[in-house]
């Protein structure tokens, strides 16, 4: 379950989405790429090992996205000052 959280919590969106199985808890969804949420849905048929394997890419790529975007903020600071 905890790889299941760590995704929900990566892409924004609860737990209860990532497993329902009913077009109504669309309504709740931030993600409006339609290819996107089917990926995640699909990412549940995974073993383990793998989803571990997708979870530590997903979490490098948004580090390393909020590492450069941190850095832009501080170079237009101090360009600023």
């Amino acid at each position: 379950m905890d790889v299941v959280q760590k995704l929900a919590n990566v892409l924004d969106v609860t737990i209860d989405y990532l497993v329902s199985e009913t077009e109504e808890d669309f309504k709740e969804i931030r993600i409006e790429d339609k290819n996107l949420i089917e990926r995640v849905k699909l990412i549940d048929s995974l073993d383990e090992d793998d989803k571990a394997a997708l979870i530590r890419m997903i979490d490098s790529m948004l580090t390393k996205k909020k590492i450069l975007n941190l850095i832009t903020k501080e170079n237009v600071a101090e360009h600023s000052v």
